[in-house]
């Protein structure tokens, strides 16, 4: 397998890129082999993007279904995790549920939540 921080950027990239469908797959490489809390983390990562397709399917239901599954599995994550600001990407889902919640037009899945890079951390 390749190395793990490789294939987590790679499902990054692949999410950032808009390839939701893709970012699973790859992130799900090292869910299989992952254990404690990073492999709760990656859960929630993979379920995000299949979300995701969902949703770009036009399938709000199951879309709204799994963005709360993931939403609960990313919960204690840490910012920095895979390099990302987990409260940034809380706040998205969040937005994202409210949204769909709202029942109006379906947002495009691109774009609708974004992974931004976390912030270096200060030096104590």
């Amino acid at each position: 397998m390749p190395d793990r921080n490789l294939l987590i950027d790679q499902g990054i990239e692949e999410f950032r890129q808009g390839r939701f469908f893709e970012a699973h797959e790859v992130w799900e490489e090292i869910w299989i082999v992952s254990t404690g809390p990073e492999r709760l983390f990656l859960q929630g990562l993979i379920q995000l993007a299949a979300a995701l397709v969902h949703l770009g399917r036009g399938k709000v239901e199951p879309a709204r279904r799994l963005l709360a599954m993931a939403l609960a599995k990313l919960q204690d994550a840490p910012d920095g995790f895979a390099g990302l600001s987990f409260s940034r990407l809380k706040d998205d889902i969040a937005a994202a549920r409210a949204r769909l919640a709202e029942g109006h037009e379906i947002p495009p899945a691109a774009g609708l939540i974004t992974l931004v890079t976390a912030a270096p951390a200060s030096p104590s």
